[in-house]
């Protein structure tokens, strides 16, 4: 058994997880959680890898709302017209430790940030076409004579390699999955490697019974490290159930929809 990093519970199923995005800053995931019945919309900031949660009072937007990412702790999002037609009619700035926003630009949308700056272009064409206009993160406030913005990648976070039947590795994945748990996955599965382990996800799907999902975890000398079933989650949420991802050292997944859970994969 791996051990548990955290594992925290939130007020409705997960729809994503959006991780910092600058390489440096410390580290942070929101969580984006929504209750369809209610029409919430929640985030909830927690830092990696302590796994703590941030703010004890839940942050939360417009439904019909979209968030982009977070850049040095702030989540940009997008503010859609309605749900039938989701089409941008703002951009705007979120603070998830104070709960609030910090600007909004109508008819703006979001092209890039570095962390400091943020590139966009205006939803209404000029013209000149859509020329790009730059904020400062922090304040909104215009910037000039900024050049496109192109951020590097965050090599603290990793995501499997996504199978499906028809790939050429199919068999080897299939057949190592078979031989360590007798199941059967179905259709596709997330594959990871790290260090001397091997990161599996998939589902199981047998006529008789609903469809389950399940995490795998093992060495190369096909030991069980961690088998894991995994809440297949509700129609309509935005994750899928055996969706996992490696932030350093750590293994997080959903171990059950409302719920988010990390291991460490280095013991």
């Amino acid at each position: 058994m791996l051990p548990i990093a955290f594992s925290h519970s939130f007020p409705a199923p997960v729809w994503r997880l959006l991780f910092e995005q600058v390489s440096g800053a410390p580290g942070r995931v929101l969580v984006e959680w929504r209750d369809g019945e209610a029409r919430r919309l929640g985030i909830s900031a927690m830092s990696l890898p302590e796994g703590q949660i941030l703010s004890s009072e839940t942050a939360e937007l417009p439904w019909s709302s979209s968030v982009m990412g977070v850049w040095n702790g702030l989540a940009l999002y997008h503010r859609l017209g309605n749900e039938r037609l989701p089409v941008p009619t703002a951009l705007g700035c979120f603070d998830p430790d104070m709960g609030h926003t910090r600007w909004e630009w109508p008819n703006h949308l979001l092209l890039s940030c570095d962390g400091i700056q943020v590139e966009a272009r205006p939803t209404a064409p000029s013209e000149s076409g859509h020329p790009s206009v730059f904020f400062d993160l922090q304040s909104g406030r215009p910037q000039t004579g900024s050049a496109p913005l192109l951020p590097g990648p965050d090599d603290r976070l990793k995501y499997p390699v996504l199978y499906h039947r028809n790939s050429q590795y199919w068999p080897v994945v299939d057949r190592f999955v078979k031989k360590v748990t007798g199941q059967t996955p179905f259709e596709r599965l997330h594959y990871a490697e790290v260090g001397d382990k091997i990161l599996f996800s998939y589902y199981v799907y047998t006529e008789n019974s609903p469809t389950e999902a399940f995490l795998l975890v093992s060495d190369r000398q096909a030991r069980i490290r961690l088998h894991q079933p995994l809440a297949v989650n509700a129609a309509g949420t935005g994750t899928d159930a055996t969706a996992f991802c490696l932030w350093q050292n750590q293994l997080l997944v959903l171990t059950e929809p409302t719920q988010l859970t990390g291991f460490f994969i280095d013991e």
